[in-house]
C-alpha cells in the first residue's frame, strides 16, 4: 500500500496526501472522499493491521491447544508475514 509505504519511508510527516495520491494511482480528492485527514488514513491502516494480527491469533487458537503451540505458530506468522511485506511491520 501506497501510504504505508511512504510513511514507513519518509516518517508521517514527510508523507503528503499528494504523495501517498499519486503513488497510489489516484487523485488527491479521490482520498478525500474517502478519508477527511492524513491522520484518519493512518487510523484506518493501523485498524486494519491488528485486526490482520488478531485474526491470525483467533486461527491459530482455534487450531492449537497449548500456549506454547501457540506462540510457535505465531511468532512464525509474524515472521514470514515480515518477509513478505516489511512495510507492514515497519509500519
Amino acid at each position: 500500500m501506497a501510504a504505508m509505504k511512504l510513511i514507513v519511508e519518509k516518517g508521517y510527516g514527510g508523507a503528503t496526501i499528494s504523495e501517498i495520491a499519486r503513488m497510489a494511482g489516484v487523485s488527491d480528492g479521490y482520498l478525500y472522499r474517502h478519508y477527511k485527514s492524513k491522520m484518519e488514513l493512518v487510523q484506518d491502516l493501523y485498524r486494519s493491521n491488528i485486526e490482520i494480527l488478531h485474526g491470525e491469533m483467533d486461527n491459530i487458537l482455534e487450531r492449537v491447544g497449548a500456549i506454547r503451540d501457540f506462540f510457535i505458530e505465531y511468532i512464525d506468522f509474524l515472521y514470514t508475514a515480515s518477509i513478505s511485506d516489511p512495510n507492514l511491520f515497519r509500519f
